[in-house]
């Protein structure tokens, strides 16, 4: 159950869980997101807060149906580090997960 996601977290000394996915259907995305249609789009959990769910503009109306705090990739930057890394699309995803969990205070482990 959702409620007992913290404290899984904290048994298996989780810091924060990323649930990413495509176009496919995702079952896990699917649970995190409370059933919202979307296509696309990364949820955050970094263990104690409310998770993150960022996605793409055209999916926003859709992912605020889901009740979790929503971004746009967008806003937070995606298009420049997809840029500074010559679109290294493997190099980007990495740097912008990166910044996304210092941004939630994540900063190490």
């Amino acid at each position: 159950m959702k409620s007992d996601i913290d404290r899984l977290m904290q048994d298996q000394n989780l810091d924060a869980l990323i649930i990413a996915g495509g176009e496919e259907f995702n079952a896990v995305r699917y649970y995190m997101s409370n059933g919202a249609h979307i296509t696309h789009g990364t949820i955050f959990k970094v263990r104690g807060q409310v998770p993150l769910l960022v996605c793409n503009r055209m999916e926003l109306e859709e992912a605020q149906k889901s009740g979790l705090r929503v971004m746009t990739d967008i806003e937070l930057g995606f298009s420049d580090i997809l840029e500074a890394t010559e679109n290294d699309v493997v190099k980007a995803t990495a740097l912008f997960w990166s910044q996304v969990l210092s941004k939630e205070g994540l900063d190490e482990g």
